[in-house]
């Protein structure tokens, strides 16, 4: 990812609280060269998800692949800098993981992270859904899927948000943003230099 140093973001405690709070990602290889769109769990040093076996992606073993994860994001406009010869631009927020590929075949492993996933996603539900199948029909369902672990080897954030502007127009980028998307502005005001 093309990070200038103004938008780097290299704490492993800020991209792995990114990750979590951003965990609907897109997990990328390249042979078979696809995409594909999962929810996936975030641990120190290790994202597992899982893929219909039906994906081309069930079939990697060992690859090395990149996990991106995107945060908020919006446009930003030339006219709130307040001078002229300025071009519009995008505010965001991503961070890269990159690892290797690994199938879960343990069955235990298998439902246990299907149980994880569910309880992840529920906790802050008013009722909580519990996932009230038996082992046994749990892992028949499993058969259709295929748990993975990616072991990461390396993280690359970028939060470009304005910090290579100047104290007072970043300013007019937080009130521009506030009239659109309060997320934005507040993390423009959040990680100004």
């Amino acid at each position: 990812m093309y990070r200038p140093p103004y938008f780097k973001q290299d704490d492993p405690t800020e991209l792995h609280r990114f990750m979590q709070a951003h965990s609907f990602s897109t997990l990328v290889s390249q042979q078979p060269f696809m995409a594909t769109h999962l929810p996936l769990l975030i641990e120190e040093g290790r994202i597992s998800g899982h893929v219909a076996r039906a994906n081309q992606h069930s079939k990697l073993d060992g690859q090395e692949v990149l996990v991106m994860f995107q945060g908020p994001h919006a446009y930003v406009s030339a006219g709130w800098y307040q001078q002229t010869g300025e071009v519009p631009t995008w505010n965001y927020t991503a961070v890269h993981a990159y690892g290797t590929f690994h199938p879960v075949t343990d069955p235990q492993r298998v439902s246990g992270h299907l149980r994880q996933l569910v309880t992840h996603h529920e906790q802050h539900q008013p009722t909580p859904w519990e996932l009230d199948l038996s082992e046994e029909a749990l892992q028949k369902m499993a058969r259709a899927i295929l748990v993975f672990d990616i072991h990461i080897t390396r993280l690359e954030g970028k939060y470009k948000l304005s910090q290579n502007r100047t104290p007072l127009e970043r300013e007019r980028v937080v009130e521009g943003l506030q009239r659109k998307d309060g997320k934005v502005a507040d993390l423009v005001k959040k990680w100004s230099p």
